[in-house]
């Protein structure tokens, strides 16, 4: 899991607001605000999580190919074996 999500700077309002209704005395509006902060980060966290997933098993189903030009003919070969031939 990455924290990139967490770089947004919208998110990091949430946080901000919350901390200043708790100043003012808006306790129950900094709570809401903590939540929604929180669902918003763990939402994130999760739709990463299945996007990971599931490029994964894109990956192993059709793993990447690339074509290879040579003495005149063309074959196609897993790009692991380029790189790695390099």
């Amino acid at each position: 899991m990455s924290w990139h999500q967490t770089r947004s700077p919208l998110l990091a309002l949430l946080p901000a607001a919350a901390l200043a209704c708790d100043f003012v005395g808006e306790r129950s509006d900094a709570i809401a605000l903590g939540v929604i902060g929180a669902l918003s980060v763990g939402e994130g966290f999760v739709n990463e999580d299945q996007g990971e997933k599931a490029r994964r098993v894109a990956v192993r189903s059709h793993p990447p190919h690339t074509l290879v030009i040579g003495d005149e003919q063309t074959t196609a070969v897993d790009v692991t074996e380029v790189v790695a031939a390099t």
